[in-house]
């Protein structure tokens, strides 16, 4: 959030020129209010005000002030009373525009910048924060423009430079964002989670030029408790779940709300219902709106009443109309404060609010420290520790956090009795008929599919991709169409191997989920990632019949396959070293019939299945909630526990 500009030191030369008392006074209230005793320098302001009411930069200390003090309704008055007294004071109107930007009032916001803009139109700092609100109202071309002006005024403005990456990165012109990071970087070093996003650029384009030691310098930057990365890349990088909880803990630090916390609200016990708040920014064409869909549906309203809060303003769909209908309140609370949106969670008497985005794109992770609810659970979205204490719960099962592992995750543990993936068995089946000839396949050669984000794929599990497609002769690897940079640099990378570029077969994206499921059926063997396992890609390949060869690692990231796998009945395809990973891919390959077995046993068991069972996972978790709820409503402090079968 943009942070208030110090007011002009040269207050004594305004045009409504205090007297030298007052003007003495006036700097010991500066110096008091920037020493953060803001009561003693808001007394010192009233009685200056008492004998000049309208005098503009009093005013806008007192503005600065109940900024400061969080009174935001306050500060916008106080800054309007001063501009009516100085209009054109730019500094007032900076404060003012910045503070619309904070309380997520981008429009107005944006109104006030266009004003600074016309009375001075070189201030760097103003096209900035123009550029930042335009980010948040989605209007990234625009951004990129502010984004440049700033740059032309200061070519030294780092966070522009950021910011400006940002806003490229969106519109996916990777090379041009990784150029801009990079020019910042040079500028300031130190800019926080920078190094971890120049990596992540890279892994999106699969560049993998001096990633061995970029990854070590931020494992280094991390250990050392350093703001060096956010935690999403790292899961692609390292499978070490100790790091990637310290890496947590950094940026849940960052996240966490700076001022005097609110108490956690206690558990209203007449109630007849638990309420549940499902809080997330991926309410719209998204995997989790995919998987929760008919969790959302299944919830039983004799027991629960279930909110749903978006974070995001997203357009109208298929699926963000079906999700509006399965909730018993839609919340559309992307104009609010991350404040706001807690208060009005504590207002609806929330009882239990999951956040299914964790540390992933516009998740808006600090509403949760604020307390939005009695019950805060890490559910779905990021798979790992969020760091927080203030987190109470993360939704898992056995094989994703083994007892070895529980002590690298802050939150406890709601152990599901299958896998903690729910999944949507009502999606629709497509009409369509795809063959492998017009998907670009061979007809009669071996398809292994790797349809993970370029992002998940690294150089240690392509080069033995490139192993298995030696060893099966005619055999191809198709791969998710990403973004062009990302297919030139595989395509390099196979020839690097002997491998004809021709054997890597890139699916294009189609625009209905059902048509991707069915014309994944083309594949024969899907080679999952690592250390980032696939999770939604991985379930839908197995509801497609495709099996899965997963390699299993000690981080959350690295072993949901794992658990999707178990819970279906084929642990056969589960391996726990590159080595055996290799073999089994290639033994698959090989031998026809014991491929065939496999087929045939996802084809009877998926229609049986727990791991497809909504109805059932949703009793589950349901039972998951009613314990946490049962703890909290006893007084007793959070732990793990282990849910029985329901």
């Amino acid at each position: 959030m943009p942070k208030l500009p110090k007011p002009p030191r040269n207050i004594r030369n305004r045009e409504q020129v205090l007297n030298e008392n007052e003007y003495e006074s006036l700097k010991r209230g500066l110096a008091l209010q920037e020493g953060g005793v803001l009561n003693e320098a808001e007394i010192i302001f009233l009685n200056i005000l008492n004998s000049k009411p309208r005098n503009s930069d009093v005013l806008h200390l007192l503005g600065i002030n109940s900024a400061k003090n969080r009174d935001y309704s306050r500060a916008l008055k106080l800054f309007e009373k001063s501009l009516q007294v100085n209009p054109d004071n730019i500094y007032v109107r900076m404060n003012k525009a910045n503070l619309l930007l904070e309380l997520k009032q981008f429009e107005s916001a944006l109104q006030s910048y266009d004003q600074i803009i016309r009375i001075q139109p070189k201030i760097a700092a103003v096209y900035y924060n123009q550029g930042n609100a335009l980010l948040c109202l989605n209007r990234i071309k625009e951004a990129v423009a502010s984004f440049d002006m700033a740059i032309s005024l200061d070519p030294n403005n780092a966070m522009a430079l950021n910011n400006r990456g940002n806003a490229l990165s969106s519109l996916k012109l990777l090379p041009l964002a990784l150029d801009s990071y990079k020019n910042a970087q040079k500028i300031d070093p130190h800019i926080d989670f920078l190094n971890g996003m120049i990596v992540f650029l890279k892994m999106q384009m699969c560049d993998w030029d001096d990633l061995n030691s970029e990854v070590s310098k931020l494992m280094d930057l991390v250990n050392s408790g350093r703001k060096s990365s956010a935690c999403l890349e790292l899961l692609a990088l390292v499978d070490d779940p100790s790091t990637q909880m310290k890496a947590a803990k950094i940026y849940a630090q960052e996240q966490v709300f700076k001022g005097s916390a609110l108490s956690p609200p206690g558990v209203k016990l007449k109630k007849q219902k638990i309420r549940i708040g499902y809080f997330s920014a991926d309410f719209k064409e998204h995997p989790v709106a995919y998987l929760t869909a008919n969790l959302f549906e299944m919830h039983d309203r004799g027991k629960f009443e279930i909110f749903a809060f978006s974070l995001v303003d997203t357009p109208i769909s298929e699926i963000k109309e079906r999700l509006i209908k399965s909730f018993d309140r839609f919340i559309e609370v992307f104009e609010k404060t991350d404040k706001q949106v807690a208060d009005l969670s504590r207002s609806l008497n929330i009882d239990i609010a999951i956040d299914l985005g964790g540390h992933t794109a516009n998740s808006r992770f600090s509403i949760f420290s604020h307390r939005a609810a009695p019950i805060q659970v890490n559910f779905l979205g990021y798979p790992g520790t969020l760091g927080a204490d203030y987190m109470d719960y993360i939704i898992a099962d056995r094989s994703i956090i083994p007892d070895e592992h529980i002590s690298d995750y802050v939150e406890k543990v709601c152990y599901l009795p299958n896998s903690y993936l729910p999944f949507d068995p009502r999606r629709a089946r497509s009409t369509k008929v795809f063959t492998r000839l017009e998907s670009g396949l061979p007809e009669n050669s071996f398809v292994f599919a790797a349809f993970n984000a370029a992002y998940k794929i690294n150089p240690n599990i392509f080069v033995i991709w490139m192993r298995i497609l030696s060893s099966v002769s005619g055999s191809v690897l198709w791969l998710a169409e990403a973004n062009q940079w990302a297919r030139e640099n595989l395509t390099e990378e196979a020839k690097r191997f002997s491998i004809n570029p021709n054997r890597l077969v890139f699916a294009n994206r189609l625009d209905r989920i059902e048509d991707h499921l069915e014309r994944q059926k083309l594949a024969d063997l899907a080679l999952d990632t690592y250390p980032y396992n696939g999770h939604t890609t991985t379930i839908d390949f197995l509801w497609s019949g495709v099996p899965v060869l997963t390699l299993r690692g000690r981080s959350f990231a690295s072993r949901v396959a794992a658990s999707l796998l178990t819970t279906v009945g084929c642990p056969e395809l589960i391996t726990t070293s590159y080595v055996e990973y290799e073999s089994k891919a290639i033994q698959l390959a090989s031998d026809p019939a014991l491929l065939n077995i496999l087929k045939l046993r996802l084809a009877e068991k998926m229609p049986v299945s727990v791991l497809f069972d909504s109805a059932r996972f949703t009793r589950n978790i349901e039972l998951g909630y009613l314990r946490m709820h049962e703890y909290k409503k006893n007084g007793l402090q959070p732990e793990s526990f282990s849910i029985s079968e329901a």
